[in-house]
């Protein structure tokens, strides 16, 4: 797996969800608006715009840090029963006034196909210990 962007919508309310999808157009037109901040989804505006459709890649929409921290380690790891499940190891603490850091924004990761299972595949984001299953996506 690995980020393929980081200049997705802004992520405000769904700081749990996960949106997943094996063409890039499919993946933007199921991202709604965030309706906190009237940040629009991507169904609107241009989500990832410095990526192209790349076959053979299942794309996933992401909040990988909180606020003022940043990833230091992503990874994924597939565990039975199919689900995927993101790995996030981050930084460490905020610095003093941190908390003003605008809302996360939605990475976008790519993962091959080919090094997943066939069906219903599950797709958890592992943050602080808790790992729950927050998408589901058939691949053919």
């Amino acid at each position: 797996m690995r980020i393929l962007s980081t200049s997705g919508p802004y992520n405000g309310y769904l700081s749990d969800k996960i949106y997943a999808d094996t063409t890039l157009a499919s993946l933007r037109s199921s991202v709604p608006p965030d309706p906190l901040t009237n940040k629009p989804g991507c169904a609107t505006s241009e989500c990832w715009p410095d990526v192209s459709n790349q076959p053979g890649l299942l794309y996933i929409a992401a909040q990988l840090w909180f606020l003022c921290t940043r990833p230091q380690e992503i990874s994924a790891e597939l565990t039975s029963g199919n689900t995927l499940t993101i790995k996030v190891s981050d930084a460490g603490q905020c610095p003093p006034g941190a908390e003003s850091a605008a809302i996360p924004l939605l990475c976008l990761l790519g993962v091959p196909l080919s090094a997943l299972p066939h069906g219903s595949l599950r797709i958890a984001n592992l943050w602080e210990g808790s790992a729950t299953p927050i998408a589901t996506v058939h691949l053919p």
